[in-house]
């Protein structure tokens, strides 16, 4: 059965999809990479590796010059060396039972675990023979959370190996001679502790560990026979945690009004794949990107793409000629803007609707969440995408022409829209992205009263020199 409902789909669900997936979602390609002459687009994120083989990511910077360094989790991924490396997100959130370097309050060496709710554990320090032994504390001479040659394990293995690991082969944590409060040090050897000479956690004689292995398995652990947690680089990373955040955290107050004419496009590029700055150049710090994407009701032959423009060469269109179910439309993604400062929204548009041209705004409180991390996307409370309804606007198929014709929408003509049930008024403030859709006329079904069906017909709309008055 279909009703009203549909109706509605037409002009709203599409903004609301958009701004909740395309903004957000991992698995398409990022429409800010594409046309840019620098290295990268600015601000512009990307997937990367991080020195433990965890994924990561990195942000291009402002300028587009080059990618920034690779956040990982934590902070580790950094590329420095060092003693021990401890830096980076000390006291960020952890993956429970994973181990990074710290440094004691005496300028020793040592490790601290995450425990089993995510937060890192104290910084395993002690007095003058506690963790660390005579010559070295964690991690050896040379490198960090490692050793000259290992890290987080002995010469031959890592977290417990067949000879060492996190006990050595001869003391442990209360061995033979000894341990935990032995004959000479603390929680350590005779000869070394937390690190050794030449190991990491856990020595070739002694360690925190039983006699013949340790907190590990019978050849390796957490840490290898050449490398471990650390090895040459550390555990230290250069930035902290990739930070998730609503999707106006960041908003720009337009300080220019216009926003494309389309002529920037290049002729070839496929229309959804295409991206432009506005509210300044590509190179300027206030520029903010947006781009065109395409929708439609799956059925006869639908177009998106650019066709001539208003005396220009190009303006933005979608049509189809034989549509049955409601009709075509296309949307302008873009970085949060504030454009409060004007009265509202003007552009030309040229088409054939019988049931009218809806435009709609995409705003961060009629958006859902990020539906992979709450942190992101939008504040709608809303339990579907029906719930969160961005503000809107009909123009009647009587004002439109084959001609291209100025049209002007106050804030104050757009009905509310809404964000589970909490009214939502356009006001240019919080905007995420603009959206077109060319509407199938509606009639009641002869054979089913009470039920509205679509009339079958052409539809299209074409809009050009869109800006803010």
């Amino acid at each position: 059965m279909r009703n009203g409902r549909a109706a509605w789909v037409a002009t709203s669900v599409f903004a609301v999809a958009w701004a909740g997936g395309v903004a957000c979602s991992s698995g398409g390609s990022d429409p800010q990479a594409e046309n840019h002459t620098g290295v990268c687009t600015p601000n512009a994120p990307q997937a990367c590796q991080c020195p433990t083989g965890q994924p990561g990511t990195q942000q291009c910077a402002p300028d587009g010059s080059a990618w920034l360094d690779c956040v990982c989790d934590g902070g580790i991924g950094g590329t420095g060396g060092g003693t021990v490396g401890a830096g980076g997100g000390a006291t960020t959130a952890c993956t429970p039972s994973y181990t990074q370097g710290c440094t004691c309050p005496d300028g020793v060496a040592s490790f601290q675990t995450c425990d089993a709710t995510g937060v890192w554990g104290e910084c395993q320090c002690a007095g003058p023979a506690g963790f660390g032994g005579a010559p070295t504390g964690a991690g050896g001479a040379p490198v960090g959370l490692g050793g000259a040659v290992t890290g987080l394990g002995g010469a031959v293995t890592g977290l417990g190996g067949a000879v060492t690991g996190l006990g050595g082969a001869v003391t442990g944590l209360g061995g033979a001679v000894t341990g935990a409060g032995g004959d000479a040090t603390g929680l350590g050897g005779a000869a070394t502790g937390v690190g050794g000479d030449a190991t990491g956690l856990g020595g070739a004689a002694t360690g925190v560990g039983g006699d013949a292995t340790g907190l590990g398995g019978a050849a390796t652990g957490v840490g290898g026979d050449a490398t471990g947690l650390g090895g040459d680089t550390g555990t230290g990373g250069s930035a902290g945690a990739e930070v998730v955040q609503k999707d106006c955290a960041v908003m720009t107050t337009l300080t220019s009004p216009v926003f494309t004419d389309f002529e920037s496009y290049d002729g070839a590029t496929d229309a959804g794949e295409w991206s432009f700055p506005f509210n300044g150049t590509a190179e300027d710090s206030t520029a903010v990107y947006a781009g065109p994407y395409g929708f439609d009701d799956a059925s006869g032959t639908p177009f998106f793409g650019m066709v001539a423009g208003n005396a220009s060469n190009y303006a933005l269109s979608a049509s189809n000629t034989a549509a049955t179910e409601w009709g075509v439309g296309f949307g302008l993604w873009m970085g949060c803007i504030d454009a409060s400062a004007y009265t509202g929204i003007q552009f030309y548009i040229r088409g054939t609707a019988a049931g009218g041209v809806g435009v709609s705004l995409s705003m961060e409180d009629t958006t859902l969440p990020d539906a992979a991390d709450p942190a992101g996307g939008g504040t709608c409370a809303g339990a579907t995408e029906e719930d969160c309804v961005g503000a809107s606007y009909t123009i009647e198929s009587t004002s439109l022409t084959d001609t291209f014709t100025l049209i002007q929408i106050p804030w104050t003509a757009f009905t509310d829209g809404d964000a589970a049930g909490v009214a939502v008024p356009a006001t240019g403030s919080e905007i995420t992205g603009i959206n077109f859709s060319a509407n199938l006329a509606w009639e009641e079904d002869p054979e089913n009263a009470g039920t509205w069906i679509p009339v079958p017909g052409a539809v299209e709309v074409t809009i050009d020199d869109i800006s803010f008055y």
